[in-house]
């Protein structure tokens, strides 16, 4: 399992990593992924938050190699975070590979948190 939690956190880690550093209100690049992806342009403070979250979250998922429940907790995180992207993309009609990247990002996610509750076991 420890190759599974690693291979997840790396990706984890590289997307949402890389995310976090983009997040910032001077990037209008990612407001036009969120507005591509969520169906609706963001708040000017969502965008902070949702850079915060993917920052909390990337830290989490590296505490995690050392204490588990930290990975349980980002993970659950970034599970959420992926199902409610997916779920208004597909309430939006997007179909086929329109969905794969957050569908690849939520297993990892979920694996993470299997992975991470099967060590602490």
């Amino acid at each position: 399992m420890n190759v599974v939690a690693a291979a997840s956190s790396s990706l984890l880690i590289l997307e949402f990593g890389l995310a976090a550093l983009t997040w910032t209100p001077a990037l209008d690049v990612a407001v036009a992924r969120y507005s591509e992806l969520a169906h609706v342009p963001p708040a000017p403070r969502t965008v902070t938050l949702i850079g915060l979250f993917d920052t909390i979250g990337v830290i989490g998922v590296v505490v995690g190699f050392w204490k588990p429940m930290a990975g349980v907790l980002a993970g659950s995180g970034f599970a959420a975070l992926c199902g409610w992207i997916l779920s208004r993309q597909i309430s939006h009609g997007d179909r086929g590979s329109a969905l794969v990247p957050y569908a690849l990002f939520g297993s990892a996610a979920v694996a993470l948190v299997v992975s991470r509750l099967m060590a602490r076991s």
